[in-house]
């Protein structure tokens, strides 16, 4: 599967999975990849997707 440009891999298949509700197996016959390449791929940009939305707290809390 090509990426779109500014996007990747893991972001085209969560978006396959997330927005468009296609299954872990019809993903892997549309971008030709292994069932469970398709399921790292989303926990890859699921890791991602929260790393950017937690804060970074400049001090700790006691």
């Amino acid at each position: 599967m090509t990426a779109r440009t500014g996007t990747s891999h893991e972001q085209d298949t969560a978006l396959m999975y997330d927005r468009l509700h296609l299954t872990i197996d019809r993903i892997a016959t549309l971008t030709g990849t292994e069932p469970a390449a398709v399921t790292a791929r989303l926990a890859t940009a699921r890791r991602r997707a929260r790393r950017r939305a937690t804060p970074k707290m400049p001090f700790q809390l006691a």
